[in-house]
């Protein structure tokens, strides 16, 4: 793993060969909706067609993200995502969210914070993927199928909370 920082929490999803952890490389104030993060990652999973997957999904500040993305992305500023794929079969890779960077998009754009956690969520997912936001065709392709998983995602956890139920497994 990149950092060091690392407060390793209990694994929040594993179904059927997906295994999905939710960890934080810095101490954050708020409480933060780790099992909606491992669903958005294990539904996109699904969604992709990947049967067996290891998905860290690091939650971090400005602080933690910036020098990673200095030293990997050459971008001497914070970041919203960084996306680290370690391994293409079986699929194995790291997601880094500044938790502070999605709260300020958040804010900007009028919505809740875990939509926009789990937005992030989607999109690192999609980039170990292969999938890639650079040049226009992509970012179209790409962003078409992020916003499409969320709105399911989402739609998932609102019947679940009216049920007041977790939600289970993608697959199926």
């Amino acid at each position: 793993m990149v950092g060091e920082l690392h407060f390793v929490l209990p694994p929040t999803r594993h179904v059927r060969g997906r295994h999905v952890r939710i960890e934080r490389a810095c101490m954050l104030n708020q409480r933060l909706p780790r099992n909606a993060l491992a669903l958005a990652v294990d539904h996109t999973l699904v969604r992709e067609g990947i049967r067996t997957a290891l998905v860290t999904v690091v939650l971090c500040d400005d602080a933690t993200i910036t020098p990673i993305n200095a030293e990997f992305l050459q971008h001497n500023w914070a970041t919203d995502v960084v996306t680290f794929p370690l391994c293409q079969s079986p699929l194995e890779g790291e997601i880094y969210i500044s938790v502070e960077t999605a709260a300020r998009q958040a804010a900007e754009h009028g919505i809740a914070l875990r939509t926009e956690l789990i937005r992030l969520a989607v999109h690192g997912t999609l980039h170990l993927l292969g999938y890639d936001d650079t040049t226009d065709g992509a970012r179209t392709t790409m962003y078409a199928r992020q916003e499409a998983y969320v709105e399911q995602i989402i739609a998932r956890l609102r019947r679940c909370a009216q049920c007041n139920r977790r939600p289970r497994s993608s697959a199926g």
